[in-house]
């Protein structure tokens, strides 16, 4: 572990173990962390053989780590727009000898379309900040703040591009705030990505939800499919098994890897 953490990380870092994995991730203390959101759409999102995948919005890289976790056939590419966390990133797949397939760039995701190539990727991982500038509380660090604050219309631009890479049925996964459910499902639509697969999730079964996972498909029929809910938190305010088990990899979806 020692030689791990000199060779990898500098000195306002630190290595964080993902759970009960085998898999670690470079963080700053001080800055972006990821969340239960990220470990929740990385393992919510259905993911099939052969995929090539697109993370938009990548942060410290945990959800490519889960992705190629989950499946050793996938091709996975993450893009970041932040150098500092991107290049942290590219260290994290290093550190966990992934990086034959999976890519940290740093890009603008409103970019991805053109650099990527239009209608290349089978599923996009979105992750986007959930409030528009001047909403809700700010934050001390620059990071935090790109990560958690967009400008007005950044949703629109973000699910647009995200369309313009998709093939024909490929899929958009998403978490967002539960309230800008409508937005989210407008959006979709008008981009051509119809809803098929909605999660509400919950603080807890006796809280409303906070957050909503959708699944939209491109050029699909009309038809959405809502699944139970899921709470992050039991009675004793620990994680819920279910949380749990997505922790562990052991999630709504098994995945054969290959």
């Amino acid at each position: 572990m020692n030689q791990l953490k000199q060779k990898y990380l500098r000195e306002d870092e630190r290595l964080d173990q993902y759970y009960q994995s085998s898999s670690f991730i470079i963080q700053k203390p001080s800055g972006f962390r990821f969340n239960t959101d990220s470990v929740l759409l990385a393992q919510l999102a259905r993911l099939k053989k052969d995929e090539r995948v697109c993370d938009f919005g990548s942060g410290t890289g945990i959800i490519p780590i889960i992705l190629a976790n989950r499946r050793l056939d996938c091709r996975i590419i993450g893009l970041e727009i932040q150098k500092d966390i991107a290049e942290m990133a590219q260290r994290s797949l290093f550190l966990n000898n992934l990086q034959s397939r999976v890519s940290i760039l740093r890009w603008d995701v409103l970019q991805a379309p053109s650099l990527l190539g239009y209608q290349t990727c089978s599923l996009v991982i979105a992750n986007p900040p959930y409030r528009t500038i001047g909403q809700g509380r700010g934050s001390s660090s620059k990071g935090n703040l790109i990560a958690r604050h967009a400008p007005q219309g950044a949703l629109s631009a973000w699910i647009e591009s995200a369309a313009l890479c998709l093939k024909n049925k490929g899929r958009l996964a998403m978490i967002l705030q539960a309230d800008r459910l409508a937005e989210l499902i407008q959006l979709s639509q008008v981009h051509s990505l119809q809803p098929k697969r909605m999660i509400l999730i919950h603080p807890s079964l006796k809280e409303k939800p906070n957050l909503v996972f959708l699944e939209s498909v491109k050029g699909a029929n009309p038809g959405l499919a809502i699944e139970p809910p899921l709470a992050i938190y039991d009675a004793k305010g620990e994680y819920t098994q279910e949380v749990k088990n997505i922790y562990q990899g052991r999630g709504r979806f098994d995945d054969c890897k290959k």
